[in-house]
């Protein structure tokens, strides 16, 4: 029993070694943004406003602020739950920059069969639960200039996967890219 728990873990190590390796960040990367690195770091800066505390501080009566906590950690744990999943699919091909690896895949199936970004989707999913479990207009803000800067990343990944995989240009027109109910978020032609 122990050698088989043994053998998972260092399977699970060598797939997360493998997904985690070959990203190409370096300084001079974030100098020059030779790789789409200054849109990571702003990326990582929003995420990270995210943790400040709300702002207007709202005083409001205990059950709507209890409610928006439970409310805010469900969406904040789904958006949680859909990024790990989306990421797992990614593998070895999962990339925190815009440009992708070399030995890089596509990958149309498991979350990517419904959406062309599900890691950014989840991502603006956790950011709402935030807003909501905060009930904060800043953090509403921080949501609005997320999905502004994925949408930008997205797009700039699009170009790289078209030129890559010629396929990929009809999965393109046919597979919602962030949200198929925010046109903003969806922009197939």
């Amino acid at each position: 029993m122990q050698e088989k728990c043994t053998s998972n873990k260092m399977i699970l190590s060598r797939y997360l070694q493998k997904m985690f390796s070959g990203w190409g960040l370096s300084l001079k990367g974030f100098l020059y943004n030779n790789k789409g690195e200054w849109l990571l770091l702003i990326q990582i800066i929003l995420l990270l406003v995210l943790l400040f505390p709300g702002y207007p501080l709202v005083e409001l009566q205990i059950t709507v602020y209890t409610i928006s906590i439970f409310i805010g950690l469900a969406v904040l744990l789904i958006g949680i739950l859909l990024s790990l999943k989306a990421a797992l699919n990614l593998g070895p091909s999962f990339t925190p920059l815009p440009e992708l690896k070399e030995n890089s895949e596509i990958i149309l199936d498991g979350s990517y069969k419904y959406f062309r970004h599900p890691l950014y989707r989840a991502l603006i999913i956790i950011s709402i639960g935030m807003s909501i479990y905060k009930l904060s207009l800043l953090h509403l803000v921080v949501t609005m200039l997320l999905s502004i800067l994925l949408k930008k990343k997205a797009q700039k990944e699009e170009i790289n996967l078209v030129k890559k995989f010629p396929e990929y240009k009809n999965y393109q027109l046919n597979t919602p890219a962030i949200s198929s109910s925010i046109k903003y978020l969806d922009w197939r032609k």
